[in-house]
């Protein structure tokens, strides 16, 4: 951990240096016309709150308040519970003339039940993230914290108390308007607390570890609205328990596309191939299909589908890794400028290998959510809404359970 540290405050010595000493005459002061960098994402000007070079934008919203029949997502003697979120959070933003910014904030969310008091908790997120530019290369460095009792993935259903510490790294070199070339480090840590159990199983004893990942992603542009998308990386897994039978090495190669906001078609698509090797003999490597999209077909000012896919492989707490696939689909239209309805559909589909753990056939999970939501928005700023979930999981294992919830969001920012 005192490595984690020591090289994100090394790289981020090393951005300041540069930025100081190379562009001191870019800095502009409060009274002048700000100029705007289109190399910028236009979020970073978009706070109301200004002061000097500072962008602030406080938030307020209240996610998930209403009823959930079923909390734990249990198969048996289930436990309803009427819950609520209250959310608040920081953002912001300082800019050094049109080189550089540096984007930081944090969230708090009060976890609250009614009656179950064991599931309340208060949730922090916190990040940083420093964007410097120079000719054709821009260099970033973001630290990502997150403390919260939540479901994480797709297969522990429980609420579990755990922390994740990210890093992430890298540069980006354009030679051309149209080719960019980008080399990213990525570094995560993930721990769940010793009480986070699920099924009898204590979750920091076999999930807990430390990801290292390096990329290198090539863009060409072969359309005025659409990029061409060349990935590659090597990622490696390192489990905290000696014992641990998952420490394993991955490589995938991915090719796709990305598609300009303004187009028909926006988004990105991505799939290849995915090699998932283990140290130890005894578990089955993954070769095959790996990739993600996330694709928003937009039919007119007021009607549009958003379209998500996503295959990969997730380590389990007791079948060692399953093979996930997720397909989704949302319908949203507005009834005016104010009220906007989305209906969702998803399914994920999770294949477990037999092992010598399951070794009757091969197990396959499967989880449809069906949701609606009716989004008001009262101002500029302020929105409110009401939205019906319905989500049940299946197996030819034998394990199902669903749950109903019914919620009311309110959000409100600067």
């Amino acid at each position: 951990m005192y490595l984690y540290k020591k090289i994100f405050i090394s790289y981020l010595y090393i951005i300041f240096f540069i930025l100081i000493t190379s562009s001191v005459s870019g800095f502009s002061g409060g009274t002048k016309k700000e100029q705007k960098n289109p190399r910028i994402p236009p979020s970073v000007y978009s706070a109301d709150i200004k002061i000097g070079p500072f962008r602030l934008k406080p938030s307020f919203s209240i996610k998930n308040a209403g009823y959930d029949s079923n909390i734990f997502f249990s198969p048996q003697q289930p436990v309803a519970d009427y819950t609520a979120t209250p959310t608040a959070g920081l953002r912001s933003v300082l800019l050094f003339g049109n080189r550089a910014f540096l984007d930081f904030g944090g969230e708090l969310g009060w976890l609250w039940f009614a009656r179950t008091r064991s599931q309340n908790y208060l949730n922090r997120y916190a990040d940083a993230h420093l964007e410097f530019y120079l000719s054709r290369f821009t260099f970033y460095i973001e630290e990502g914290y997150a403390k919260a009792r939540e479901r994480f993935g797709y297969e522990i259903d429980s609420r579990t108390l755990h922390t994740i510490n990210s890093l992430n790294m890298g540069i980006n070199y354009e030679p051309s308007d149209k080719v960019s070339l980008k080399f990213a480090y990525n570094q995560d840590l993930l721990r769940y607390d010793s009480q986070a159990i699920f099924r009898d199983y204590r979750l920091d004893e076999i999930l807990n570890h430390m990801k290292n990942s390096f990329g290198l992603t090539y863009r060409q542009q072969i359309l005025p609205k659409t990029a061409a998308l060349s990935e590659f990386s090597y990622t490696k897994y390192g489990f905290d328990n000696p014992d641990s039978n998952l420490n394993s090495v991955s490589y995938r190669a991915l090719w796709g596309a990305e598609f300009d906001p303004s187009a028909f078609i926006q988004g990105t698509f991505k799939m290849g191939f995915a090699y998932l090797t283990f140290t130890s003999p005894d578990i089955k490597d993954y070769k095959g299909l790996a990739g993600s999209a996330s694709l928003r077909f937009r039919f007119s000012d007021y009607t549009y589908f958003l379209v998500d896919f996503n295959q990969d492989t997730y380590f389990s707490y007791w079948a060692y890794y399953f093979l996930s696939k997720l397909y989704g689909g949302t319908l949203g239209f507005y009834l005016s400028e104010r009220i906007k309805i989305d209906i969702t559909g998803t399914v994920i589909n999770n294949f477990y290998e037999a092992t010598e753990i399951w070794k009757e056939e091969r197990r396959i999970d499967r989880l449809h959510l069906y949701r609606v939501n009716i989004w008001y928005r009262l101002a500029e700023s302020i929105g409110t809404g009401v939205g019906i979930s319905y989500l049940e999981r299946t197996s030819n294992w034998g394990y199902e359970w669903d749950g109903l919830t019914i919620f009311s969001l309110v959000s409100y920012e600067f």
